[in-house]
Order: C-alpha cells, then structure tokens, then sequence
C-alpha cells in the first residue's frame, strides 16, 4: 500500500477562533472590532451565531473593497459557511459578484455552485464560466430547472444559518432550577 505524503484532512480548528484571527489581521474598517465580535469579547453581550455575525458584517464591512479583502481571508479559511452568508450579503452587489465569480476556482464545489445558480448572477456567469471547475460547470449547462433547485437548496442553508443569531447559556444549572414564579397555594374563597 502506498504512504500518503500529505495529511488528508486538516488539523481540527475552531471556526469562531480561526476566522477571527485572520479578520484581525486585514487592517481594513472595523476588522479588530469584528473579530472581538465573532469571538464574542463585547461586554454584557450574548455570543454570537451566524445570523449576528452575518448582521454585522453588513454594517462592518461596507465597501466592496474592504468586503473583498474579507472575502480572500475566509477562501482561505475555507469554512464553507461564511462563504455562503457572503454570497448571501453580495447579491445585490455586482461588484461583489463579479469577485465571488473571478476566485471561483478557489471556492469549494459547494460554494461555487451556489453562485452558479444565484439568479443575481445569472447575466455574469455565462461570460466567465472558465473560472468554475467541472461541477459547477456542468451544473450550469443543466438549465434553468437545476439551477432553480440548487438555489432552493442554497436558500434553506442560508436561511437556517442565519435563524441563529446568539447563543445564550443557561444561566443556572437545570439540575438545581429555581421554581416556576406562579405560586403553589390554592386560592383562598
């Protein structure tokens, strides 16, 4: 049997971890303040979910020029999730568009096939479909009836990730939890 000469998986990471030590380090608009937000440093504040973070990164990041900056760190990261709130958050936006597009051979398949049957990208993706590897290629060569049912699945993942905003801990132990506020007196006549 042949060795491998390369690990075929990567070392185990914690997403909220990774992902915000590499946005720490990009300098552009308020990345430090989101990367405190992602590892859920605010004071007094719940821990955030991808709802929030996808929330605030709209109202971080608002040039297409920081968002792209953003953009090749989570390529890197290689999370799929935030990659697909970010197709979620540039679909109105060509420019953003047009950059998912031009780094979509370094995007997973799953990604790419995602923004291949984005209805906002359909006029860009024709022109530029050589960026795409086979799979989201083939894809968009199915037709309209694919494209249609990748998109509804792209949708529900969306939507489910961004249902969750914050994570909130019990506050006490459910072993030990205090008694319901509605008394256990009978009412007197």
């Amino acid at each position: 049997m042949a060795k491998l000469t390369q690990p075929t998986t990567r070392p185990f990471q914690v997403p909220r971890t990774s992902i915000s030590a590499r946005l720490e380090k990009i300098g552009v608009g308020r990345a430090a303040e989101y990367a405190q937000f992602i590892r859920g440093e605010e004071q007094d504040k719940p821990l955030p979910c991808w709802g929030a973070i996808a929330e605030r990164f709209a109202q971080d990041f608002v040039s297409a020029s920081e968002r792209l900056v953003v953009l090749d760190e989570l390529i890197q990261e290689g999370d799929k999730r935030p990659l697909f709130l970010f197709i979620h958050t540039a679909r109105q936006d060509t420019e953003l568009l047009e950059g998912l597009i031009g780094r979509a051979g370094a995007l997973p398949v799953s990604v790419q096939r995602a923004l291949v049957a984005l209805p906002e990208a359909a006029d860009l993706v024709p022109s530029r479909l050589d960026k795409f590897g086979p799979v989201a290629q083939a894809l968009w060569k199915r037709g309209a009836e694919a494209l249609y049912r990748e998109n509804e699945v792209f949708e529900a993942r969306t939507a489910e990730l961004l249902s969750f905003r914050f994570y909130v801990p019990d506050a006490f132990d459910p072993l030990v939890e205090p008694g319901t506020k509605a008394t256990t007196e009978e009412p007197q006549p």
